[in-house]
C-alpha cells in the first residue's frame, strides 16, 4: 500500500523525518547485498530528503524529540509496540493530525500491533 500511495497516488504523503534513516538503511542493505544497482533505484542514491523532495507529494514531518518521545512512551505503556513502531505513531497522533487538518488521516502500516493502537487513536489504518 505504501508503495502505491508513493508512486501511484495523488495524496500527500506524510511521513515521519525518522523515515529518512530507515529508508536510507532499507537502500544500503540492498545495495550491498546486490540486490539492485544504484542506477536501479534511480535517485534514491542522493537520500530520502532529496527524493521528497523531487516529488512534493512526500512531506517530512520533522522530529520534536520532546513530546513525541513523550508520547511515544505513553503508547508503548498502553500498546504492545516496538520503540520505533511507537515513535511513528506518535508522529502521526501529534503532528500529523495537526498537518492533515480536515483531510482525513490514513496511517499506513502492515504490522498488527502498531495498526490496533492507531486504531484505537481513533486513525483510519491501512495495510
Amino acid at each position: 500500500m505504501f508503495r502505491q500511495l508513493l508512486l501511484l497516488g495523488s495524496h500527500t504523503v506524510l511521513v515521519s523525518a525518522l523515515s529518512t534513516v530507515e529508508v536510507e538503511r532499507a537502500f544500503s542493505a540492498a545495495r550491498r547485498a546486490r540486490r539492485f544497482s544504484a542506477d536501479t533505484i534511480g535517485g534514491a542514491e542522493k537520500g530520502f530528503p532529496e527524493v521528497a523532495a523531487v516529488r512534493r507529494r512526500i512531506r517530512l514531518i520533522p522530529l520534536d524529540a520532546r513530546p513525541t518521545l513523550r508520547r511515544a512512551a505513553e503508547l508503548v505503556r498502553e500498546h504492545p509496540l516496538g520503540t520505533l513502531d511507537a515513535i511513528h505513531l506518535a508522529v502521526a497522533d501529534r503532528e500529523g493530525r495537526a498537518l492533515a487538518g480536515d483531510d482525513e488521516l490514513v496511517f499506513v502500516t502492515a504490522d498488527a500491533a502498531q495498526a490496533t493502537a492507531a486504531r484505537a487513536l481513533g486513525l483510519s489504518v491501512r495495510p
